[in-house]
């Protein structure tokens, strides 16, 4: 179903973009009428690496990743500061970055690199219900939901034709990661996807998992590379 509906709105997009300069204004919408904030939208091309000294947090609060989902440029240095009571033990067995940052409180000595374009799963080797997502891109393009909802874009000025894409974790676990779709031009869009937005599982959903081992537990929230 979320196949078929990307490639109905590939085929429409073209038409139902409008051209208001060089901004996307992007609405994602879930199956049930309501915006997904745990999307990620960007333009396709190459930018090359992050500016050096590129900088981005990946905070842990209220025992959640948060964001949920971050999205960086690749040569982004990562923080992963720890604003629980509690300590956290951080890990990725990712193709992009596979990394450990052992049982801690407060803030790492040192950030870490995402050198790698792709997404990176994350786990907590303490609290099973912990997960998180950071997407690394090629390009500079690229938004995560803003407070009101949407995701702004700029388009990239070399660019005649550049091309959307729309990442979302339930697409990436049905191996369905990147569905590009053509952008013509920028203005004001409206993307309806067949997926649902899953909250971020609380500490109470402990009592109901069985302990695994790391590797047993990236693939099960992992999906497909």
């Amino acid at each position: 179903m979320v196949l078929r509906r990307l490639a109905l709105l590939s085929a429409l997009l073209p038409a139902c973009v409008a051209a208001h300069g060089s901004t996307l204004h992007l609405q994602i919408i879930g199956s049930d009428g309501a915006a997904l904030e745990h999307a990620v939208a960007y333009f396709d091309v190459e930018s090359g690496t992050a500016t050096a000294g590129t900088h981005a947090e990946m905070d842990h609060r209220d025992m959640q990743y948060q964001p949920h989902v971050l999205p960086v440029q690749r040569g982004t240095l990562v923080d992963f500061p720890n604003r629980d009571q509690v300590r956290h033990h951080v890990y990725s067995f990712s193709p992009a970055k596979r990394f450990e940052l052992p049982l801690y409180s407060g803030r790492p000595a040192e950030p870490v690199l995402f050198d790698v374009a792709g997404s990176v799963v994350l786990g907590c080797n303490i609290h099973d219900h912990m997960v998180g997502y950071i997407l690394v891109l090629d390009s500079a393009h690229f938004a995560a939901a803003g407070d009101d909802g949407g995701y702004r874009l700029t388009r990239p000025s070399d660019a005649d034709d550049a091309e959307l894409v729309i990442w979302h974790p339930v697409l990436e676990r049905q191996g369905a990661v990147h569905r590009q779709v053509v952008a013509a031009d920028v203005g004001d869009l409206v993307v309806e996807l067949d997926v649902l937005d899953e909250p971020p599982a609380g500490p109470e959903g402990l009592q109901h998992q069985r302990r695994r081992g790391l590797e047993e537990r990236f693939q099960r929230h992992r999906g497909h590379d």
